[in-house]
C-alpha cells in the first residue's frame, strides 16, 4: 500500500533519481526500516521502506520536519511484508529541494516496533 505526495510518475522518478540511504534499523525480532533519499532536477523525495524475516501485519507513519521552519510533512498507514522481500510503504515529494529537512519513520508490526532516521540535505 503505497501514497504518493509527488506530482511526477514515481516509477519514472525512482530510475532518473540519485539515491542516498539512511541507515536501516533493525528491531530485535527481524523488523526494520529503512529511508532512502532522492534528488531529481529541484525535487527531493524520501522513500520509506519496511523487511521483515517473517510475515508481518503491521503500520508505519513517516514525518519529515524542515530544519529551518515551515510545516512538516506526514504520512501513514498499514502494511503487510514477506521475508526477503522489502515493502515500499510510499514516497514523499519533499516542500523544498534547498531546505534540510529531519526525517523520521516508526514502524510497528507483530514482529515489534523500529524506527528509522535521517536528515534530508539537498547537496
Amino acid at each position: 500500500m503505497s501514497r504518493f505526495f509527488a506530482v511526477c510518475a514515481a516509477g519514472a522518478f525512482v530510475a532518473l533519481a540519485t539515491w542516498s540511504v539512511a541507515k536501516p534499523s533493525v528491531a530485535a525480532e527481524g523488523l526494520s526500516c529503512e529511508i532512502k533519499i532522492a534528488k531529481r532536477g529541484g525535487v527531493k523525495s524520501l522513500e520509506a521502506f519496511v523487511s521483515a524475516s517473517s510475515p508481518v501485519v503491521g503500520s508505519y507513519r513517516l514525518s519529515a520536519t524542515p530544519m529551518t521552519g515551515g510545516a512538516d510533512i506526514d504520512q501513514s498507514g498499514a502494511f503487510a511484508a514477506k521475508p526477503g522481500a522489502p515493502v515500499s510503504l510510499g514516497t514523499m515529494a519533499l516542500v523544498s529541494a534547498a531546505t534540510r529537512y529531519s526525517a523520521v519513520l516508526t514502524v510497528k508490526g507483530s514482529d515489534g516496533v523500529v524506527a528509522c532516521t535521517t536528515g534530508a540535505d539537498a547537496n
